[in-house]
């Protein structure tokens, strides 16, 4: 006992020694197992090559399909990402906040490559958070508590550097009130030169603003689609056909757009009845036809 005690702060050195050497492995060794790379700090670009969410890549692998990394690069302080919904726009967003969070942890990050900057506050307001559960929002309705996160989120934001991502955020109220909202919330995030802020949204009337990205999920390849009507399959096997023919992949507002709708015919492929469909598609284009007038 007296030789370990006259030890003891040598014994403490050699035991902080192998636990930084061991976590120093396991890191490498993740690193090296999952395609990781080291993230590029300080940078006024939001730039990610085939960047992966893990844990949807590995529901994917599980499932038997396929999986589509995210690219993307974003030079403006906010950006808007419109798409159908199973159009991949929750996974996208999603994926940014896992690889912005993995980097400011200091770890590498699951993509060919990542450069942002380090914010001192990073936000997600969406489904899959858990926060929108009637338990978590302290009395208020599910409109009153997206309005409330987006509040915090933006007295966050004004103090300067948040790194901030709604999912569908006014999806609680009427398409018009939710488009006008959501086109003053983006122009004012748009200001903020030292945060960033994305919006996923399947509201396209919002009105567009200067400075501010707007893109959307490239979506449902319909001419193939159009192939696929009326199989009858088992519901796990429509699911592997639709994301066959979903195109994950962010692009710029407006290229090759059809003008038709993803929803529609996702709903015809999972079975809706093709007199449903076909009334849907009328009132579809003639609700498009009034708003090109």
């Amino acid at each position: 006992s007296r030789l370990v005690e006259a030890e003891h702060e040598r014994l403490q050195r050699y035991a902080r020694a192998v636990c930084a050497l061991d976590l120093a492995r396991a890191r490498a060794l993740l690193a090296r197992d999952l395609a990781m790379t080291r993230p590029r700090f300080g940078s006024s670009t939001l730039a990610v090559r085939s960047g992966r969410y893990l844990p949807c890549q590995w529901d994917c692998s599980r499932l038997g399909l396929e999986y589509t990394p995210l690219d993307l690069e974003l030079t403006e302080s906010a950006a808007v990402l419109f798409g159908s919904n199973m159009g991949g726009k929750t996974v996208a967003l999603q994926t940014l906040v896992f690889l912005q969070i993995t980097a400011q942890a200091g770890l590498f990050v699951p993509a060919a490559g990542f450069d942002t900057d380090v914010y001192p506050w990073i936000g997600y307001v969406g489904d899959l958070a858990g926060d929108r559960l009637p338990a978590t929002r302290g009395g208020l309705s599910g409109f009153g508590f997206e309005m409330r996160s987006f509040v915090e989120s933006w007295q966050r934001a004004e103090r300067g550097g948040a790194f901030l991502v709604f999912d569908e955020l006014a999806h609680t109220t009427s398409s018009a009130e939710a488009e006008a909202i959501l086109s003053s919330a983006i122009e004012a995030l748009g200001m903020l030169a030292d945060s960033r802020s994305l919006l996923a949204t399947h509201f396209r009337g919002v009105q567009r603003a200067s400075g501010v990205r707007y893109l959307r999920m490239l979506g449902l390849d319909r001419a193939r689609a159009e192939h696929a009507m009326g199989v009858d399959e088992p519901l796990a096997a429509r699911i592997r056909r639709i994301n066959g023919l979903m195109r994950y992949r962010i692009v710029d507002e407006g290229t090759d757009a059809d003008g038709g709708s993803d929803a529609i015919t996702i709903a015809a492929l999972l079975g809706l009845d093709e007199r449903i469909v076909s009334q849907a598609e009328r009132l579809f284009r003639l609700r498009a036809d009034r708003g090109a007038g």
